[in-house]
């Protein structure tokens, strides 16, 4: 089995991107190529990627213009030659020595998930424990806690992926990673799991500040995108009406979560204005009625202070959230 591991980078530090390419270049006995797109980063990186690549004949290094993540993992898909895809973010790295041992056995599968280590700081921990491989319950392990939404840590089929024509949003700016594996679902994949960790997934190395400076108003619209897509998907599920329900206010609750959160940063970072708080209130109204009256506490509590007009209470709650994280090691 032939397999293309895909690489965005943008603007990743040198270091950063040896350590991420040394742990795919010491594979001994798969067959692979690896992918390196250059979302046009700045400076000596493109020179660092080219001059790899010249060196590491597996390594197949490519330029375009700037277009994001979602842009450079299409460009990617498009070039791969393998019969799987592989995603590596740049400022992560695999888990070499399993590759050799446990990719055969595989091979009917659309989809093959597999487990990573989060890794912030000197805290590790693991993320996988799949609850299954049907529709059913990969959307459940979806909704539970986003630990399953990024392209990483899997094993896509090229095939599946043409003849169904799925492709990353580039529309997005977040969120696309699980409209991507939401839409990959839609199309009845046959689905694995193999309990091995092949992932390190470096929580320090990323920040959503940049992009929430860049991009805030797409970031709200896309929480909304996200969160439609997967009520769309709990209704074409196969649950109990009790269960279809319990997941939609679980879901509901997330996206009060995510807005919340979305709206404390910008207040943080100063691009917080009128225009996006009418979005805010916009996509708080469409929510269903029946929904916000049936979740926790926290998510009235957090509803409460979007829908309040008092900016210098918002600011304090911003000030008091980003102390909290930054005393948690999450920011």
């Amino acid at each position: 089995m032939k397999l293309s591991f895909i690489v965005p980078i943008y603007n990743t530090e040198p270091f950063i991107l040896e350590r991420c390419f040394e742990s795919i270049n010491c594979i001994e006995k798969l067959e692979y190529e690896c992918i390196l797109i250059d979302d046009g980063s700045k400076g000596e990186i493109g020179e660092f990627c080219a001059d790899y690549s010249y060196n590491h004949k597996r390594f197949k290094y490519f330029r375009k213009k700037n277009g994001g993540v979602s842009s450079a993992r299409n460009e990617g898909i498009r070039k791969a030659k393998g019969e799987y895809i592989y995603f590596v973010d740049s400022d992560d790295t695999i888990i070499t020595d399993v590759f050799d041992q446990f990719v055969h056995g595989y091979e009917n599968a659309d989809l093959v998930f597999t487990d990573l280590i989060f890794v912030a700081g000197q805290h590790k921990c693991r993320w996988g424990n799949m609850l299954g491989t049907t529709y059913d319950m990969v959307l459940k392990r979806l909704i539970m806690d986003g630990k399953i939404n990024g392209p990483y840590a899997k094993f896509w089929k090229k095939d599946f992926l043409e003849r169904n024509g799925l492709l990353f949003d580039e529309t997005m700016v977040s969120g696309e990673d699980a409209l991507f594996l939401l839409s990959f679902l839609c199309c009845n994949p046959k689905m694995m799991y193999a309990n091995v960790d092949t992932y390190l997934y470096y929580k320090e190395s990323k920040s959503g500040d940049n992009r929430i400076r860049t991009y805030p108003y797409i970031c709200i619209q896309d929480c909304e995108k996200k969160y439609k897509k997967i009520l769309e998907c709990i209704e074409c599920g196969n649950y109990e009406k009790k269960e279809k329900v319990e997941l939609m206010i679980q879901e509901t609750e997330q996206l009060i979560h995510e807005l919340f959160g979305l709206e404390m940063s910008m207040i943080s970072v100063n691009v917080w204005d009128s225009k996006a708080n009418s979005k805010f209130t916009e996509i708080i109204e469409n929510i269903d009625g029946d929904l916000c009256e049936k979740v926790n506490k926290i998510s009235k509590l957090k509803l409460g202070i979007m829908k309040s007009e008092q900016v210098k209470m918002k600011q304090i709650f911003s000030d008091f959230r980003r102390i909290y994280l930054k005393i948690k090691g999450l920011r």
